[in-house]
């Protein structure tokens, strides 16, 4: 029986090894095709973003130094204030939990709800989605990968979320959105070990990884190779340069839409012309699209893409969901948030270096020494209290100072800095400085509302990357989760409760969808307030009430209120007038 990691990698058992130049003649020519795709993709992503975009930001989310930066004498001043506002966008709009409701039949199934909430809390989902925003800030594009573990939870299964390098993944360059693209690819370096166990088929055929280096990184490895002088390996390199193996290998995941077809083999003509059907001839070999697994020129798998079709998408799905910060109308990419204001932190730190520098020299004066007055300048030890003799009638040594820079010089960096948050989104008024004058907290409320308008952008196309995830999610779930399982939920009153799935093999019954107002981006004090107005006028039940102010134990506090609420009901009916 053939064991499949949903998602992450494939084994295609059964078949007896063959030699290698047979098994590789054609892995060969799909890899090259897989060459030519990421190249074209590559390209496509290098001229909207730039060459090397993704180790420049890394560097610059990391506060490290660019590879090309020059030694120099000059400490560098360093503002993380744009780092740290994409931290703050990525927490706000990922702070509340998406509301998923699942129906079959056009009627909800609560229970289903429940365990896919506990499956949600418990995978930490919206820390990955968080992650995965993070990138989108830096580079307008995050992904989410989803699979299946079949091992995991002692066998039962779980359907898992995780963030992915935006740069490892190469989409069709030419689509509008992750809806409607045509070929997606993604890479990850595997240990070589790993690749043995997980295709044990075709594995043993990928050696490991070389890199060339004049040491090597990890210390001293056995069977280092040497270039011979004379070999034409060796040629540009110097004597001591070698060749190295970190274990590592590149592993190529590719999903497509194939239009091969091929011919039915339960194909009966009388039969059909009996019963006046067009029964077809030929047909797909991969309806849902082709799934391919590459490494150093392996193909370790191939076969029909194993992510569930969605109902809304014409051929089928790819298991990666793209997340963007902002509006993409001209190309897949769309511009990065922070190259809106990156340039602007970039000067502003450039100008508080130059601050420093100029209160480094306002303390190290120069100091003026006549050669009339007798004292050598070398003698002079720069002792505390050191007495010096100069000859009589002599001028003094003079300290001079070198002008300071202006007053309006020292505050610039800081208008820069200020000019930054307000592109970014963080104005006065988020800041909760709407500005002079009463106002009152309607007003107030209303002026951050209106502050947030890059925010609510975001969180408006967030929905529809996240009512993508929830369907596919939900989907490989409901495909995968062959064993029934239990989900812990939460403990009310020192009781344990826990939701129950059990598995389903009509699919097509069922439907995911997002509540609209999950993601919402709305002012806490503003909920606060219409929640309570609603409550004190009797439109809210207290239940509700609680849930939406998140406090904790709100079913088993609206319940004796409930129940106070009778009893003060029966004591007024039996009270005798």
């Amino acid at each position: 029986m053939a064991f499949m990691h949903v998602g992450y990698d494939a084994i295609q058992s059964g078949s007896p090894r063959k030699s290698e130049p047979d098994l590789l003649g054609a892995d060969k020519a799909i890899a090259r095709q897989l060459d030519e795709l990421e190249r074209i993709s590559k390209y496509e992503r290098d001229k909207h973003l730039g060459r090397d975009y993704f180790n420049d930001i890394e560097n610059f989310y990391g506060l490290e130094d660019s590879d090309d930066a020059r030694p120099s004498f000059r400490p560098r001043v360093r503002i993380p204030q744009l780092q740290t506002l994409v931290l703050n966008e990525a927490v706000d709009i990922t702070d509340s939990s998406p509301k998923i409701y699942i129906t079959k039949k056009g009627e909800r199934d609560k229970e289903r709800e429940k365990f896919y909430q506990a499956n949600w809390r418990q995978g930490c989902y919206n820390n990955r989605i968080m992650e995965a925003f993070v990138w989108a800030m830096l580079s307008n594009l995050g992904y989410l990968q989803i699979g299946f573990n079949p091992m995991a939870r002692k066998g039962r299964g779980c359907t898992w979320l995780d963030m992915r390098n935006p740069k490892t993944v190469f989409p069709d360059p030419y689509a509008r959105s992750d809806s409607d693209w045509s070929f997606l690819i993604w890479e990850d370096w595997m240990y070589v070990d790993d690749v043995h166990r997980r295709w044990p088929d075709k594995g043993y055929l990928v050696r490991p990884h070389l890199y060339a280096g004049e040491a090597d990184p990890y210390g001293s490895v056995d069977g280092a190779l040497e270039f011979p002088e004379a070999s034409p390996l060796s040629q540009g390199q110097t004597q001591d340069r070698k060749i190295f193996r970190d274990n590592r290998v590149r592993v190529r995941h590719c999903f497509m839409f194939d239009t091969t077809r091929e011919k039915v083999k339960d194909y009966a003509g009388s039969e059909s012309e009996a019963l006046e059907l067009v029964h077809p001839r030929f047909r797909y070999k991969y309806p849902d699209g082709r799934w391919i697994t590459e490494c150093e020129g392996v193909v370790l798998a191939d076969g029909n893409n194993w992510c569930p079709q969605l109902p809304d998408d014409d051929l089928g799905t790819f298991p990666l969901v793209r997340l963007s910060a902002m509006p993409t109308i001209s190309n897949f990419w769309g511009p990065p948030p922070v190259k809106l204001s990156r340039s602007l932190q970039e000067t502003a730190e450039r100008l508080y270096t130059q601050t420093f520098e100029n209160v480094v020299r306002l303390n190290n004066g120069v100091i003026i020494i006549r050669n009339n007055s007798g004292l050598d300048p070398q003698a002079i030890g720069w002792l505390p209290g050191e007495v010096l003799m100069i000859n009589a009638g002599t001028d003094p040594p003079q300290v001079i100072n070198p002008q300071p820079l202006p007053q309006h010089m020292m505050t610039l960096p800081a208008n820069i800095l200020a000019i930054q948050k307000e592109l970014q989104g963080y104005s006065q008024a988020r800041q909760g400085n709407p500005g002079a004058g009463n106002i009152s907290p309607d007003l107030f409320d209303a002026s951050i509302y209106a502050s947030q308008a890059m925010t609510r952008l975001r969180a408006r196309m967030l929905a529809e990357s996240i009512q993508r995830l929830a369907q596919i999610v939900f989907y490989v779930q409901s495909r995968y989760q062959r064993l029934p399982d239990r989900r812990f939920i939460g403990i009310e009153r020192e009781e344990v409760s826990f939701a129950s799935w059990e598995p389903t093999d009509s699919m097509d019954q069922y439907d995911a969808y997002l509540d609209e107002g999950s993601l919402r981006v709305l002012s806490g004090t503003a909920l606060k307030s219409v929640v309570g107005a609603l409550a004190k006028a009797g439109m809210l039940p207290t239940k509700y009430v609680l849930e939406s102010l998140d406090v904790p134990n709100a079913e088993e506090i609206s319940e004796e209120k409930l129940r106070e609420s009778e009893l003060a009901a029966l004591a007024r009916v039996k009270r005798p007038r």
